[in-house]
């Protein structure tokens, strides 16, 4: 036998030794336990013995078995611990089993001659194994036995314990609805309506990431699901214009603002007056434009705010509205009913935007409120640059669900709209864009590393799908309708790059 082999003999021995020791250990505690409870019993019944005589069949008496559980305790190791009779018992039998006569000190084993032989060391080798074996099955049924005999504790009903491996799969996908595009494993990837809680969606992208050809390629995908859209456009574009047989030039073109079904005229008032206040920056003047308001729905005219235009403020807010509204010009009911593209001159104030998207938004969620609750996907509104418009989004979020239209509210600021706006809306689609962009992104949703860099180094069409009731956001790869793209656009297969 070489020294490989002795050596490789050695090293089994020790570690057969050392699970012995462990084993032993355990024994040696549940021993003592249970002595101690004999003890305690029969103290209770009044025979209580002069000394404890019992000794330990593997490891030494009651006093040996005592002074190792204390060494152990203190944190001496198992070697430590062990006491010189118990020592000699562990190392015997590991000896013993695995076929190895070694002398006093174990630096200086030695080997039977007879063990050199072929037929000798075969034997010994088939030993070694199966007393590794026997070893390592002591060992694992030990620890099996430790782990079934855990308690595990649970609320009354509560069906975490019971959780299946399938819970990390991700949910069914959806096979109809209106398309998106595909995965990163090629499959298809739909927004269905009837699945989920409300059609209300957020676009975030920054300039030149597609967010407009995406809403358009929405509102192509709900035409074909039978459902009428609007668009209110601050921009001005074409491309959505092109979509639309009926476009509306606010400024120009007018609208009957004073007809509003639906709404109690004081209520009306007074939301109209509270965001006129945020958006023309007007402090504290919320109560008189209230009174003014209110007298121009009774009379259905602007003369209440015109007879104050010598003031500043009032005069601002006279004149937008003046631009917007004419008796006898098409009314909410007129427009709820059709696919309007409503746009705005090139010139015009960011004030005079924002207050007419406020208007006709507020006049579409009284006209489907007289209408009554409608849970089915009827009309859609696409609403650009939707941070001006923020707290008004975050009231309709929680309101419009429940009657029949869905508000797509697209943006380049992801942080200027509320978070609640995101919790509320039935999905939001991340597209690409540069570093800063992406940290906010991250920051709202707790995107992961891979998801990250998914919208940070992806060509553009790269995106993420976040749906409500899956807190997973879905990578994606869009692929919008021809239509879709702007007039100066060549598409490929990907997406679309300038010409």
């Amino acid at each position: 036998m070489g020294e490989g082999g002795l050596h490789r003999r050695q090293r089994i021995s020790g570690v057969r030794a050392d699970l012995r020791r462990q084993l032993l250990l355990a024994d040696l505690a549940l021993r003592h336990s249970r002595a101690r409870q004999d003890r305690l019993q029969r103290v209770r019944q009044g025979r209580v013995p002069g000394c404890a005589r019992e000794t330990c069949n593997a490891g030494g008496g009651t006093g040996d078995r005592h002074r190792s559980l204390q060494k152990l305790r203190s944190g001496h190791s198992a070697r430590e611990a062990l006491t010189n009779t118990q020592e000699q018992q562990v190392l015997r039998s590991s000896q013993e089993e695995v076929g190895e006569k070694r002398s006093p000190l174990p630096c200086l084993g030695t080997f039977d001659s007879s063990a050199r032989s072929p037929e000798s060391a075969g034997e010994s080798r088939s030993q070694v194994r199966q007393a590794a074996f026997r070893a390592a099955g002591a060992l694992v049924m030990r620890v099996l036995e430790r782990l079934l005999a855990r308690k595990v504790h649970a609320l009354s009903g509560d069906l975490a314990v019971f959780a299946s491996p399938l819970a990390v799969v991700p949910p069914r996908e959806e096979t109809s609805g209106m398309y998106l595009g595909v995965d990163d494993l090629e499959r298809p990837v739909f927004l269905n309506p009837s699945s989920l809680p409300n059609m209300h969606g957020v676009i975030l992208g920054t300039t030149g990431s597609g967010k407009s050809t995406l809403a358009r390629h929405l509102i192509l995908e709900a035409r074909d699901l039978g459902v009428s859209s609007w668009v209110i456009d601050p921009h001005g574009e074409r491309s959505y214009a092109r979509l639309y047989r009926w476009v509306l030039l606010l400024g120009a073109d007018k609208v009957d603002l004073l007809s509003a079904p639906g709404w109690e005229r004081s209520e009306l008032a007074g939301e109209l007056a509270r965001y006129l206040e945020r958006i023309y920056g007007i402090i504290g003047a919320r109560f008189v434009l209230r009174e003014l308001l209110l007298e121009c729905l009774k009379t259905r005219s602007l003369s209440p705010l015109k007879s104050l235009s010598e003031v500043p403020e009032v005069k601002r807010v006279y004149d937008d509205l003046a631009q917007l509204h004419e008796i006898g010009a098409p009314s909410i009911e007129e427009l709820a009913a059709s696919s309007v593209c409503f746009t705005f001159p090139q010139a015009s104030s960011r004030e005079f935007r924002s207050l007419a998207a406020l208007v006709l938004l507020m006049l579409l969620q009284g006209y489907r409120r007289e209408l009554g609750e409608s849970h089915r996907f009827e009309h859609m509104v696409v609403l650009e640059e939707a941070h001006y418009l923020a707290p008004y989004i975050l009231n309709l979020y929680r309101e419009a669900r429940k009657y029949g239209y869905t508000v797509v509210a697209v943006t380049q600021l992801p942080r200027e709209l509320d978070p609640r706006i995101y919790q509320l809306a039935g999905f939001v689609i991340v597209l690409s864009g540069p570093e800063s962009y992406v940290d906010d992104i991250s920051y709202l949703f707790s995107l992961t590393r891979d998801e990250r860099d998914h919208v940070l180094y992806k060509p553009r069409g790269a995106a993420l799908l976040v749906r409500q009731g899956d807190p997973r956001p879905r990578k994606l790869f869009l692929k919008p309708r021809p239509e879709a793209f702007p007039e100066g656009e060549v598409v490929y297969e990907g997406y679309a790059e300038q010409s």
